[in-house]
């Protein structure tokens, strides 16, 4: 008799704790799920990229490095959704002035009948103009390569004086053409790794540079190194760039002054490109005074790189 009492009392008590423990449970794991719910309604409203909306980082501490994870990405995926939006915009605004100034030419040229020799002027200049959209079209790829990281990926070991000579013989149309010389040298042949093709673009972009405002003058190369990074100063005897004016070239698309009455063709995207390409690469270009007298450009580079690191 007295046992049979026991084992009641003893299984409605063992009953309502059993009950007041689930729902504690219960409770507490609504409470833990507070702030993943909470970050799932914020998820639910960054409905398009470029808002700058993000999650809430709040919470224990297990959920917060999820959630600065998640945010992390998405500060990703604009800096992407940006660059794609930029790169569109800069595209569609620089191919459309050589169609038209090409359908314009070509609009009057058969109008009337012309003679051979006007028609040959006609294909000239449409030739001239299809040159352009083809060093725009090279240009802007670059660009859209570094805006989307490729200069990260498919690095290989690259010898300085490998990389002087191929930006020589790339831009050797220009160097014939002008009757100019090209005088390089290597003061350190050092190895590192990089993105070949994109640092002959970056190299070959001041090469031209230099030929372009100082038609008929020597041009110069020269390679060092100081300590862990590769200086490659491309030196010309032209009338240089204002102090003050020397930054802002480094702009996609702005040209200084100089350069448009030197060369009407250009497009103001090298500076850009090669100070691009040498971030990727932990380094950077600058325009300096240059000891002949003109304008040096500076391409640094770091002689090893993880590719993490840019």
């Amino acid at each position: 008799s007295s046992i049979g009492s026991f084992a009641a009392i003893y299984t409605v008590v063992g009953a309502l704790a059993a009950l007041a423990a689930a729902a504690a449970l219960r409770t507490s794991v609504r409470a833990a799920f507070i702030p993943l719910e909470r970050s799932r309604s914020d998820a639910a409203d960054v409905v398009g990229l470029g808002q700058g909306k993000r999650l809430t980082e709040t919470g224990p501490i297990e959920t917060r490095s999820l959630l600065v994870s998640l945010n992390a990405l998405l500060d990703r995926l604009d800096a992407a959704y940006a660059a794609q939006g930029r790169f569109t915009a800069e595209a569609a605004h620089e191919l459309r002035t050589p169609v038209t100034a090409m359908l314009g030419e070509l609009d009057v040229a058969l109008r009337h009948p012309r003679s051979a020799e006007e028609y040959r002027l006609v294909l000239e200049s449409a030739r001239e103009e299809v040159q352009r959209l083809a060093r725009l079209v090279s240009g802007l790829t670059a660009l859209a390569r570094l805006d989307a990281g490729h200069a990260e990926g498919l690095r290989e070991r690259v010898h300085a004086s490998e990389l002087v000579q191929s930006a020589i013989f790339a831009e050797r149309a220009l160097i014939e053409a002008g009757g100019r010389q090209v005088q390089w040298e290597v003061a350190d042949d050092t190895e590192f790794m990089g993105h070949r093709p994109l640092l002959e673009i970056a190299l070959g972009n001041l090469l031209r540079n230099a030929m372009t405002h100082a038609a008929g003058q020597p041009v110069f190369i020269r390679v060092s190194r100081e300590g862990e990074v590769v200086i490659f100063d491309v030196d010309d005897e032209g009338p240089g760039v204002p102090e003050a004016a020397r930054e802002a070239l480094f702009d996609r698309f702005v040209r200084g002054s100089e350069s448009r009455r030197l060369d009407r063709r250009g497009l103001g995207l090298g500076l850009p490109i090669t100070r691009q390409v040498a971030r990727r690469h932990g380094g950077d270009c600058t325009l300096h005074a240059s000891p002949t007298g003109g304008l040096r450009a500076r391409l640094t580079l770091r002689h090893h790189v993880n590719p993490r690191d840019s």
